[in-house]
């Protein structure tokens, strides 16, 4: 408690930094089932899974194809979500202590995945696999910000006009652990970020980059600072959670 203390000027403003951070939130994770509904599904095709049966605010869910799967976590915590699955052998995974409001999901396409890691805390952000054969994957404890866009493609084909030959293929896109990215940062197909990275706001990335425990920003993102680290309190030094991080 001393090493917590030192960071605040009385005891008044710890308490208060603990309700808010701490008590508030699994308060309300303990209450949402009382306040859940019932989320529209649609289904069309053979074999698909989906777990995603309630939700605080209204949500949707429409497959259609075989073989797709839906599973989140029970300890996960999920807002407005809209789901649209096109495709053949897709899957969304969404692991425990996540916190989503207000996403959208889209897979068009075959043999797809999204993974979102534990712990991890997404608002207001669009996750497009529009192409067949690739993953969107967010790490552990993990925090985006509104309006984040994150695409595996371009939706539309660019073709060379000699050869035919296709010039946009899709590829996977890596977010690591512990990143933070704020507000809306679009983050197209290649994309890679290192762990314990933040990407400023109204960033773009469009490559992977390299460098861990560092802060990109610009269009495209371009290196700021290294050697840094960040935390989910604004005073508060992440021991526990680097240590997390690294192991």
């Amino acid at each position: 408690m001393r090493n917590y203390l030192f960071h605040y000027p009385t005891v008044r403003e710890w308490l208060r930094s603990q309700l808010n951070w701490h008590l508030l939130p699994k308060f309300k994770i303990l209450l949402a089932p009382l306040f859940r509904k019932r989320v529209s599904i649609k289904i069309r095709g053979l074999k698909n899974y989906n777990n995603l049966k309630f939700s605080r605010f209204p949500s949707h869910v429409k497959i259609t194809g075989d073989h797709n799967k839906l599973c989140v976590a029970k300890s996960a915590f999920v807002g407005t979500i809209n789901v649209e699955i096109n495709g053949r052998g897709n899957s969304l995974t969404i692991a425990d202590d996540v916190c989503l409001d207000n996403i959208n999901v889209l897979f068009n396409g075959d043999h797809s995945d999204i993974i979102i890691g534990k712990r991890s805390y997404i608002s207001q952000a669009t996750l497009l696999c529009v192409e067949s054969n690739t993953t969107i994957h967010i790490g552990r404890d993990c925090m985006l910000a509104h309006g984040i866009e994150i695409r595996t493609g371009d939706s539309h084909g660019i073709f060379d006009r000699r050869s035919r030959v296709r010039l946009n293929v899709g590829k996977k896109v890596d977010v690591g652990d512990h990143v933070w990215i704020a507000n809306g940062v679009l983050i197209l197909k290649g994309g890679s970020i290192p762990n314990g990275c933040i990407i400023g706001a109204q960033s773009i990335v469009t490559k992977a980059l390299n460098i861990q425990n560092a802060v990109y920003a610009g269009s495209p993102v371009r290196l700021i600072r290294e050697d840094i680290v960040w935390s989910w309190h604004l005073n508060r030094f992440p021991d526990e959670v680097i240590m997390d991080v690294e192991n």
